[in-house]
């Protein structure tokens, strides 16, 4: 299955009134930053989060975008900021964005335009050997995948498990069902709807690398999220 992520990233200043439908304006030492999140086709993408990091200090700053792909929020000055966009459970960083000390009213308009990956393997998501109790290393991605199902009322998935070629493949199926499950009850359980999760088996019926290293063996075990619905 293919995979795919295309990023495009345009930023521009201005010290006039922004394009934007603003509530909010700069002050002499915070910027104002709109930001506009599209996919390649330029139709606005709702729930989308995107963070500034200061390179200063460290803060992040976050934002999510309405039914129209936009938000905005106020970044101090005299910093530079790393961009990142949140898929799923990955941050990926696009750019970075530096805003002068000199204090002034500054106004910044980011666009944002990329096509998400309809398939991401949930990192750092484990089990013990041959069971399915989710280990509470686990729990910081799950978190992320709740919080982005929260952002997107109307997204769907299916959880699918996948396991190598070591051991009976009846066993195999039921294992990784049974690991799928577990972690549908552990999203309902932070408040997401059953009825937007569906789970699978797979097996060790759709290998990504070759089982024949310890390594491969280590990929082919994972646990994936596929868009069904946004």
């Amino acid at each position: 299955m293919k995979k795919y992520l295309i990023v495009v990233l345009a930023i521009f200043l201005s010290n006039n009134i922004s394009l934007f439908a603003q509530e909010i304006t700069p002050t002499i030492d915070k910027a104002l930053i709109n930001t506009l999140v599209t996919n390649d086709k330029k139709s606005p993408l709702a729930g989308e989060q995107v963070i500034f990091t200061s390179k200063k200090t460290s803060k992040s700053y976050k934002g999510v975008t309405n039914n129209e792909g936009k938000f905005s929020l106020l970044l101090p000055i005299g910093a530079t900021y790393i961009i990142d966009y949140k898929n799923i459970t990955q941050s990926i960083k696009f750019n970075e964005l530096t805003i002068p000390s000199e204090p002034k009213l500054y106004t910044w308009d980011i666009d944002i335009s990329f096509e998400p990956a309809r398939v991401v393997v949930l990192e750092n998501v484990e089990f013990d050997v041959n069971k399915y109790f989710i280990r509470t290393t686990s729990f910081k991605a799950l978190n992320d995948l709740a919080e982005v199902m929260n952002y997107k009322p109307k997204m769907k998935i299916e959880i699918g498990g996948h396991t190598d070629n070591v051991g009976d493949e009846k066993s195999n199926e039921l294992l990784s069902l049974n690991r799928a499950n577990s972690i549908k009850q552990y999203l309902v359980k932070k408040g997401i709807n059953a009825e937007r999760i569906v789970t699978k088996g797979y097996g060790k019926s759709e290998p990504i690398a070759d089982n024949d290293s310890a390594e491969g063996r280590q990929k082919n075990r994972r646990t994936e999220v596929k868009i069904l619905q946004e």
